[in-house]
């Protein structure tokens, strides 16, 4: 018997790192972009041509693979701040508000392949004095969690719960807490040193 090498069509000839599990042209061979591609439907003309039917293949996922794997060996560090991701937050610091007030404290911004760390500083209203570590998550990019956003605070010895928003994001955080009262108003975040400086 004679022994031959099968070749993979699908899958642009690699099915190890691509997929192609309806048969369809690859996505790869259209440079990722969404296109249409005819398959057969096994039926034919009576002149003998196979009838066929116009199919849309949608490559958002592979396109997605590919800004993956570019962001786990390293490229597009620019895109990886800019991207839209979730990511873990770590935030300490302390606030000395009656009647009005302030704090300061720092944040520690943890995903999407960068970690960031930002100086805060916190212009508030309310009654809410001493300090906080919280842990908690910041939905949007970490170039949105730079710069204003508005804050909401509350605490009540051993927690607190701390809210932020923008027109890029949203996040709440957590914690222990040694501080009574509660805060709202505004919340300056720049960041220090990291992916994303």
């Amino acid at each position: 018997m004679q022994r031959t090498l099968q070749r993979v069509g699908a899958a642009n000839g690699d099915p190890i790192n691509f997929s192609d599990p309806f048969g369809l042209h690859p996505c790869w061979q259209a440079g990722l972009q969404d296109h249409d591609d005819y398959e057969s439907t096994g039926k034919y003309n009576p002149d003998g041509t196979a009838i066929t039917e116009k199919k849309h293949v949608d490559c958002s996922k592979q396109r997605a693979q590919v800004a993956a794997r570019r962001r786990r060996l390293g490229l597009d560090t620019d895109n990886r701040c800019s991207e839209q991701a979730r990511f873990f937050v770590i935030s300490a610091g302390a606030r000395s508000v009656e009647g009005t007030g302030g704090g300061a404290g720092f944040a520690l911004l943890i995903g999407n392949g960068t970690i960031t760390l930002y100086g805060q500083e916190e212009a508030l209203a309310g009654l809410d004095v001493g300090v906080h570590l919280e842990a908690g998550y910041w939905s949007g990019s970490a170039d949105a969690y730079k710069g204003v956003s508005g804050v909401l605070n509350a605490s009540y010895p051993p927690v607190g719960v701390s809210g932020s928003f923008n027109s890029g994001g949203h996040g709440w955080t957590g914690g222990p807490a040694w501080e009574v009262g509660a805060s709202g108003g505004l919340s300056y975040s720049a960041p220090l040193v990291g992916t994303c400086k």
